[in-house]
């Protein structure tokens, strides 16, 4: 179909006819009449001339001429002339005008693909987002030095305990060669001695194994309490620019029968490890409360038998996801 995108007039011809009520088709070239002159969003633009003089209000209204985006700001149409900007996240697209960016800005953006732009509702929850990942990574760097400095003691104790096996060793040589002219007494001697020092070192290696356990339960349970707002659900399918969030919500409402939870009570959701062909990654879903963690798990038991099998679990740390997963083989 050939279109004559907004074709105007003179203005001494336009403002013409807009007194005299008409439009006129003088200076207009001889197309026949099957062509139209129309605009891309035709309902949306004034300009649009028909060459056909008896064309009726009924074919204008059933143009199905391709319509142009909005921009998300302003409410307008986003026009080929126009230069337009999509957000990286919720790729809703803008007028550069509309967000004050210069043609230079642009024309960087649209040339570099990893680099990115979000829209101001997106830049907040991405703010908060690094914010809260900042706090992690401070906490996880606090406990990475305390678990360095532990290392540290741990080594300097084998150094100990080494050269301590070390002079044992030498010393037991020593009374080797010497015990054959020692008395039973001074053998009684060294052998009370020996075992002072054996049980000294088997009280310190002891304290030291304790304050290693207890290091890393206290890792656990921190690691542990950063996990209470989340839910660990396996066998998603796994596709291709999908939205996970999305996901979730239609699971949590159409196969747990749960109206209360919103967009809004969901903070993050993610796929854990990279993706394999052959593998389908589980989800992580991070809820802004714990209520409505707990609501969602305790409704599981809703979920309906079908294939593939989908199943919601607590998002445990490695060492107490192994010692669940040695409990249920007992129970087996």
């Amino acid at each position: 179909m050939l279109e004559i995108v907004c074709l105007q007039e003179k203005t001494n011809s336009r403002s013409r006819r807009l007194s005299s009520g008409r439009r006129s088709t003088r200076n207009l070239p001889y197309l026949p009449s099957e062509l139209k002159l129309a605009c891309r969003n035709e309902p949306e633009c004034s300009d649009n001339v028909s060459l056909n003089t008896r064309e009726t209000a009924d074919n204008k209204r059933n143009c199905t001429a391709p319509q142009m985006p909005e921009c998300a700001k302003c409410d307008k149409p986003i026009r080929e002339r126009h230069k337009r900007i999509p957000c990286s996240t919720c790729q809703q697209e803008y007028h550069t005008r509309c967000q004050g960016i210069s043609d230079d800005k642009h024309q960087v953006l649209t040339e570099n693909s990893d680099i990115f732009w979000f829209c101001k509702s997106c830049r907040v929850i991405t703010s908060n987002m690094i914010n809260k990942m900042v706090a992690l990574e401070q906490r996880m760097s606090s406990i990475e030095s305390s678990l360095k400095l532990q290392q540290e003691a741990n080594r300097t104790l084998q150094d100990g305990m080494k050269k301590f096996k070390e002079q044992t060793e030498k010393t037991v040589g020593d009374l080797k060669k010497k015990v054959t002219v020692l008395k039973e007494e001074e053998i009684e001697n060294l052998k009370g001695e020996m075992n002072f020092w054996k049980s000294k070192f088997y009280n310190h290696t002891e304290a030291k194994k304790t304050e290693t356990t207890e290091t890393k339960l206290k890792m656990d349970r921190l690691e542990q309490e950063s996990k209470m707002n989340n839910l660990r659900i396996v066998g998603i399918p796994e596709e291709d620019g999908e939205k996970l969030q999305n996901k979730v919500l239609s699971i949590t409402k159409q196969k747990l029968n749960l109206d209360a939870v919103e967009d809004s009570d969901i903070d993050l959701c993610y796929r854990l490890g990279r993706a394999r062909d052959s593998m389908v990654r589980d989800v992580i879903v991070k809820f802004t409360s714990r209520d409505k963690r707990n609501l969602v798990y305790r409704c599981k038991r809703n979920m309906p038998r079908e294939n593939p099998a989908i199943f919601i679990n607590e998002d445990l740390t490695q060492p107490r996801n192994k010692l669940f997963y040695d409990a249920r083989c007992l129970k087996k």
